[in-house]
């Protein structure tokens, strides 16, 4: 019996030895290295041993780009090919962490009902053997009564959107196809000018992202307001989303 429990114990410190060994063989990249990872940069090439794959652990956090905050939001990471994955950052911090193949370009995508979708792309570089790479994202939130634009719509006593604006507006039609949990509020202003001017003008403002896309109609309000801006522009603003219905 004492000699077989001996060579158990023998077997067993045997194991201990190899890993340990192993784990001094791994590659391990230096301070300058690291930090070239955490900037995305490509460190030197490390080769890897016993073939283990190489693998990369991608993660960081996501902020609120005004405040700071730590926001959170779900988001999707595509690779060629078509593969997906999906998370969550973390509620308590904003923390993400996802295991990927380097050498492979990934778009990732921050979507949620309090945030303005957002679209990156980024790449992982290869070197060889397992590594760290930190990414942190800055959104936008979305807040009701936020300045989206201020655009100088009409031609001076004309009822109708100029071309000068219309890309301006496309921009926010643009927004709004993309963010379909929000709706804006397109203000009109109504200091010192003829109230039958006013009504052709909050028509015409609406016919117009109506012609773009019907659905766009009733996610976008149109209304006279008094405003310090001249008499010719208009301002888009953060009417109501998904969180305030």
């Amino acid at each position: 019996m004492k000699a077989r429990k001996h060579t158990k114990q023998c077997r067993r410190m045997v194991i201990i030895a190899m890993m340990a060994f192993a784990v001094l063989m791994l590659p391990r990249a230096g301070a300058e290295d690291q930090k070239k990872v955490s900037k995305g940069e490509a460190p030197p090439a490390t080769k890897s041993i016993f073939g283990v794959s190489t693998m990369a652990m991608f993660y960081g956090k996501v902020y609120d780009r005004q405040t700071g905050v730590p926001l959170a939001v779900k988001y999707q990471i595509n690779a060629p090919g078509g593969s997906v994955i999906r998370g969550k950052t973390s509620a308590v911090d904003g923390r993400f962490q996802q295991v990927l193949r380097p050498d492979v370009a990934y778009t990732i995508t921050f979507y949620g009902n309090d945030i303005f979708q957002a679209e990156e792309q980024f790449e992982i570089a290869a070197v060889g053997g397992y590594q760290e790479v930190e990414r942190s994202f800055e959104l936008r939130s979305i807040r009701r009564g936020d300045e989206l634009a201020v655009i100088p719509a009409f031609d001076v006593d004309d009822n109708s959107v100029s071309d000068a604006a219309r890309d301006a507006l496309m921009e926010v039609a643009d927004l709004l196809m993309t963010n379909r949990h929000i709706q804006v509020v397109c203000k009109v202003p109504s200091d010192d000018i003829d109230a039958e001017l006013l009504r052709d003008r909050i028509s015409h403002m609406q016919a117009f992202f109506d012609r773009i896309a019907p659905c766009l109609n009733a996610r976008v309000t149109v209304v006279a307001r008094r405003m310090p801006v001249d008499n010719d522009t208009v301002v888009v603003e953060v009417g109501k989303h998904v969180a305030d219905l």
